[in-house]
């Protein structure tokens, strides 16, 4: 598991997904205009490119924003509990300084998702 940057082109969402309205994505495609994207998203490899197990909205307002790369993490034939379980393990990396400022939000993340 790396960070990479991936083309936001190549990127689909989770076909189980029921999506985001633009108007939901809005006000965090200001903030990745302004400051960029702060935390990857997670994807499977697909035979036509990648699809998201976790951080749609984030892709979706990269592309509102118009960048044409974003952050990923490449997961293998990962469910949302494993994306999740990955985040997690983030998290704590975070805790040991291993991911600085971003640590924080991917704990928030989590504790928004339920988790």
């Amino acid at each position: 598991m790396r960070l990479q940057q991936i083309r936001c082109a190549d990127i689909r969402p989770d076909p189980h997904s029921h999506g985001y309205q633009p108007q939901e994505v809005e006000s965090l495609a200001e903030s990745v205009r302004l400051f960029g994207v702060l935390r990857p998203v997670l994807l499977n490899a697909s035979a036509d490119g990648y699809t998201l197990v976790h951080g749609e909205r984030r892709w979706r307002a990269a592309q509102m924003a118009g960048l044409e790369k974003i952050p990923a993490i490449l997961v293998q034939e990962s469910t949302r509990d494993e994306g999740l379980a990955t985040l997690r393990g983030l998290a704590g990396g975070g805790a040991r300084g291993a991911l600085g400022p971003g640590a924080a939000s991917t704990r928030c993340e989590l504790e928004a998702v339920g988790e």
